[in-house]
């Protein structure tokens, strides 16, 4: 059941990239994948997808038929953002927005980063109870330390760009903000910014998971041999919500095929409900 008293946001960083150079079984992992976010389409668990890393093309066709009936990005050439946007609500305005600064070749040469054009998306969609709701999907610059760049400057600067452009666009109107910020609390992924983010921007306010709760850690197939535990991946939102449940989802291992169980991707998902601050609201739908 639909419930215009709230709005289900889930990020989820998918490791879609093309076969040769991403993580192992993408080709499998795509469809299963495609069928999870149909099922909690269909059951009204989530409103709102924010999708990153689904930069191979049959990664892309298989998220757009997954039953949400609005989307963004899937058309895409083969890398470019790898940021999708899924909703069950119309999406009646959007924009890509590259980042000012991010890692320049050769300097990243052996992390990737040059390959693709970070930045984050921005789109409007019709809710049905708040009408005007900006949302924005992201995806900064990733830590390669101690193997090679931090590149915590570029990721300094994408936050502050990242926020100050999406407040300025959506002009007091509601707001979320979500994706694989790739800072957070902890050891391994505590950038200096990450602290000052609460004072430079008082109207945004994060989801507040549990410090100890990780998005990215070695008990994941894909990530045991050298990955420390840490909370890379976001939602932020403005004082027209108040979150009032979080979950990690995508932890449980599945057979991906005959011979292997391993998750969905290297990322866990976050998933939050978000209630709508208002006096009066509608009573729940069915869909």
């Amino acid at each position: 059941m639909y419930n215009p008293q709230t709005l289900n946001v889930l990020s989820f960083n998918v490791a879609g990239l093309p076969l040769s150079v991403g993580t192992p079984f993408v080709k499998e992992r795509a469809p299963l994948l495609r069928k999870k976010l149909a099922e909690l389409y269909q059951w009204g668990k989530v409103d709102v997808v924010l999708i990153q890393e689904a930069w191979a093309r049959y990664f892309k066709k298989n998220l757009l038929r997954a039953c949400f009936p609005f989307a963004v990005g899937g058309n895409e050439f083969t890398l470019g953002s790898g940021l999708m946007i899924l909703s069950r609500f119309p999406i009646t305005e959007c924009e890509y927005i590259p980042f000012d600064e991010s890692p320049k070749f050769p300097k990243s040469n052996a992390d990737g980063e040059w390959l693709v054009k970070k930045g984050f998306y921005l789109a409007q969609i019709d809710h049905p109870t708040l009408k005007k709701v900006w949302i924005s999907n992201t995806h900064l610059t990733a830590n390669y330390a101690p193997f090679s760049h931090s590149f915590e400057d570029y990721r300094k600067s994408q936050v502050k760009q990242l926020f100050e452009e999406t407040l300025k666009k959506a002009g007091g109107d509601p707001l979320i903000i979500g994706g694989d910020i790739n800072m957070g609390p902890g050891k391994f992924s505590m950038d200096e910014i990450w602290t000052q983010l609460p004072g430079l921007y008082p109207d945004l306010r994060r989801v507040p998971v549990d410090p100890k709760v990780v998005t990215y850690c070695k008990k994941n197939f894909y990530n045991r041999s050298w990955v420390d535990p840490c909370q890379l991946d976001h939602i932020f939102h403005t004082n027209h919500f108040s979150s009032v449940d979080y979950q990690i989802m995508f932890q449980e291992m599945g057979l991906i095929n005959e011979k292997t169980a391993a998750q969905l991707s290297d990322h866990y998902g976050l998933f939050t409900q978000l209630q709508i601050k208002l006096k009066q609201l509608p009573p729940p739908q069915s869909i």
